[in-house]
């Protein structure tokens, strides 16, 4: 039974959390007992399963497990909760109020806090309180991230970690974590992404999809037409969804513009298309070339409708994959919010028929949310929607 101070705190806690929407997040994994990891949103815990939809299932279908199958939950803010039917307030956004940061667990049970910068082939990099520390792959069994989780044990031993206090407070310790936030994007070796630009490549043949469907409203608001995302709701959760979907949206712009094969009018619409994500047409893109070591700034209509023309390529390909939230979205003094996404991008150059030039980059996107009025049917209405901002350069690789 807790004791009426528990009670109170975690009332207290909660209280607090509700006025800090800027930390939501939708993203949750579940851990079954049989080792399998289910990534998505979980809606409610009754009856004795969780309810939530997948990641990635485009029909929203809400999908069970029972909680008896359960070995724990890793919520939206990388905590690790080892029984989450115990407590049915978890499905409920204000239950992810402390922002953790990633955890390594060794083969011995050693936790490394931190945020891992570099996924390599041999090792994770990770960025420490006492700087940056090399952990061999061989020597971890458990990866917590917001990028991934992953548990490399058997049943009996992960349910056995699970039921290690020890543990669970070093993974949900995050007075451990890094005092900087990390604002950089996260690098990974190119076994580790080839599958997640596989798994772009194969997304992007598919037909552009409508944005997301705004949230139901109360009767006193107002909603315009969502093809832009447009609503009258500071909704944190959904304008993130928005956001990396505009971000899709203008990597097939940029094939498309870049493309031989597409006909000038088209050209000319996909131009238009990718600027109208953007908050201005004089937002900056930073390019760089490999081959000659070459860095460049376009504003995005010059970038759009000139450079990618100018290209001499047959075709270009470009993919991204491993996007992921950089940051949070701060407020900012003009009271528009900002977050930034991390991605990579791999450049591909075609000419007849066979590669030319390749490279692999790691970029940032800034990302702005803001208000503006709108007038219709001679009312006034104040509207939230998000837009694309700069778009820089970190790192360039050879393919």
């Amino acid at each position: 039974m807790r004791s009426p101070r528990s009670i109170l705190l975690r009332h207290h806690l909660l209280c607090i959390c509700a006025f800090v929407p800027a930390l939501l997040a939708a993203q949750q994994t579940l851990i079954r007992k049989d080792g399998a990891q289910l990534s998505g949103e979980v809606h409610d815990i009754t009856d004795g399963q969780v309810h939530y939809t997948a990641s990635g299932d485009a029909l929203k279908a809400v999908k069970h497990v029972a909680c008896a199958d359960l070995a724990g939950m890793i919520d939206a803010s990388l905590m690790l909760h080892p029984s989450p039917c115990a407590d049915p307030e978890l499905a409920k956004p204000a239950a992810n109020c402390v922002r953790n940061c990633d955890a390594l667990v060794g083969s011995d049970m050693r936790v490394t806090k931190g945020s891992i910068t570099r996924w390599m082939d041999d090792r994770y990099v990770v960025l420490t309180r006492k700087g940056e520390q090399n952990i061999p792959r061989g020597d971890v069994v458990g990866v917590v991230s917001s990028g991934h989780v992953e548990f490399d044990l058997s049943p009996s031993r992960l349910q056995k970690l699970m039921a290690d206090q020890t543990v669970v407070s070093a993974i949900n310790n995050a007075g451990q974590c890094p005092s900087e936030a990390l604002t950089r994007p996260v690098e990974y070796s190119e076994a580790w992404v080839k599958p997640k630009f596989a798994s772009a490549v194969e997304h992007n043949a598919k037909p552009l999809a409508p944005l997301p469907a705004p949230l139901p409203k109360p009767r006193k608001h107002r909603t315009v037409p969502a093809e832009r995302g447009l609503t009258a709701d500071l909704d944190f959760t959904r304008f993130k969804d928005v956001a990396l979907e505009k971000t899709k949206r203008l990597s097939q712009y940029i094939s498309q513009i870049g493309s031989k094969e597409t006909a000038e009018l088209a050209k000319d619409r996909a131009v238009e298309q990718g600027i109208a994500l953007f908050e201005s047409d004089d937002r900056l893109v930073h390019v760089s070339n490999l081959k000659t070591g070459a860095e460049k700034t376009w504003t995005v209509r010059n970038y759009l409708g000139t450079n990618l023309r100018m290209l001499k390529y047959d075709e270009v390909k470009i993919e991204w994959a491993e996007m992921k939230y950089a940051s949070e979205f701060e407020l900012q003094p003009d009271g528009s919010y900002r977050a930034v996404i991390s991605l990579q991008q791999r450049f591909t150059g075609i000419i007849d028929g066979k590669l030319f030039y390749s490279d692999v980059t790691n970029k940032n996107v800034t990302i702005t949310l803001r208000t503006y009025e709108k007038v219709t049917e001679g009312r006034t209405e104040r509207l939230w929607d998000v837009f694309l901002g700069d778009i820089g350069v970190t790192a360039t690789k050879a393919q």
